[in-house]
């Protein structure tokens, strides 16, 4: 409270650049609470209540989930949503899903058990439904990615098969017209013709067989 009695606002801090979610478009935006499992201890621990957010990435298409504390905006949670994850609801408790990941909220990457907790059922299940649907379009992201580099793969094959085919195919031409005729001059001359234009010039009579009165294509 000041002096003049109007309260005090704090400003709106924007942690869009701050947080590396500028180059992120958010498709899930829910309050909720956030637990994960203790191992050692065998009981589930609070990891803070705040906004869980689905953010897709605008040019490589990658998903994570990233959750941060209400007040404080401290990372709860952040991971990828990746093709092998799945959610679930959790036993006896229809607001409530966990699912496994492997999280760097911490600054180093651990294996971790959520669980989170919304305010509805409806809330839990939206959230089950799109995280599902998340995990599906990566699959296929990465099925396209292998399919694509397969395809470039075929691809050069194929143009470095058919850069020694035209190399043996010329190297046949070369070789017949060196032998039957036994002149190199003439070689020379119709090489730069290419392959393909002295096929289509002589044709059936590239490669004949060779004729009882003559050895050349020309019957000489």
């Amino acid at each position: 409270m000041s002096s003049t009695g109007a309260a005090k606002v704090a400003p709106i801090v924007n942690l869009e650049g701050h947080t590396g979610e500028g180059d992120e478009v958010p498709i899930l935006d829910m309050k909720s609470k956030l637990y994960r499992y203790d191992k050692d201890g065998k009981e589930w621990k609070e990891r803070g209540a705040g906004t869980v957010k689905l953010l897709k990435h605008i040019e490589t298409s990658k998903v994570r989930l990233v959750m941060r504390q209400s007040k404080t905006f401290k990372i709860c949670a952040n991971h990828y949503v990746l093709p092998t994850m799945t959610v679930q609801e959790y036993d006896g408790n229809d607001k409530s899903c966990v699912w496994h990941a492997t999280d760097f909220a911490d600054g180093e990457l651990k294996d971790e058990f959520f669980c989170i907790r919304f305010a509805s059922v409806k809330d839990c299940k939206d959230f089950m439904k799109i995280f599902q649907e998340v995990a599906e379009s990566q699959k296929n992201r990465e099925e396209n990615k292998d399919v694509t580099a397969a395809a470039g793969l075929l691809e050069k094959l194929s143009l470095e098969e058919k850069k020694t085919e035209d190399k043996d195919a010329k190297d046949d031409v070369k070789a017949y017209f060196g032998s039957c005729c036994g002149q190199g001059q003439l070689w020379s001359s119709m090489s730069s013709l290419g392959v393909k234009k002295i096929a289509a010039l002589f044709g059936p009579c590239l490669f004949p067989k060779p004729s009882k009165e003559g050895n050349n294509i020309f019957g000489v």
